[in-house]
């Protein structure tokens, strides 16, 4: 896999549930980190749904969240979620170390670029 440090990827998240149908629609969600503890954010669906995707019907739900690679490791990486798009876990925590079999690159520049 090629991935540097700065690269922009999208990171596997589960889908809890609806919490907020008003507009913009909001989505609990979860980022499972190496050691498989869960992590608890609530964001706006345009933040984890793609233009193509559709809101699920039915939950637990995988989608992704973009953040940016600040450590790489040879089975990991160490990932915030504060970048690009300033999204913090519901304890306001944004760095977390993740499989690298959960993110794929998206084409973005290095934030550095």
């Amino acid at each position: 896999m090629d991935i540097e440090i700065g690269d922009c990827v999208l990171t596997e998240v589960t889908i809890a549930e609806i919490s907020d149908t008003f507009f913009p629609i909001w989505l609990a969600f979860e980022l499972t980190d190496i050691n498989g503890d869960n992590h608890a954010f609530e964001e706006k669906s345009p933040l984890i749904l793609s233009d193509s995707d559709t809101l699920p019907s039915s939950f637990p739900a995988k989608s992704k969240l973009a953040c940016t690679v600040t450590k790489y490791f040879p089975t990991h990486a160490e990932i915030d979620t504060s970048e690009p798009h300033g999204v913090h876990a519901s304890d306001g925590t944004s760095q977390f170390e993740v499989a690298l079999r959960m993110f794929i690159p998206t084409g973005l520049p290095h934030k550095n670029q």
